[in-house]
């Protein structure tokens, strides 16, 4: 996760809707293969949503975020 997102105050990062504890982010997570939404929020800062889709048996799928945008979503 790149630092300026990072230090953002409030920031949320949200696997399947359930908050990811700060010392998790940038590790690789164990989920079950099938969809998945990634969901990352922070106050004044605009929703930001990846989908992902996870296949029993392929190479680990990498979700980069980008800087959030500023506004409300």
């Amino acid at each position: 996760m790149p630092k300026d997102v990072a230090s953002l105050d409030g920031l949320e990062v949200k696997p399947d809707g359930r908050p990811l504890a700060r010392a998790s982010w940038g590790k690789p997570l164990d989920v079950e293969p099938g969809d998945h939404v990634l969901i990352v929020t922070a106050p004044g800062y605009r929703t930001w949503e990846k989908s992902v889709t996870v296949t029993v048996g392929k190479s680990p799928v990498a979700v980069l975020l980008p800087m959030l945008e500023r506004g409300t979503s």
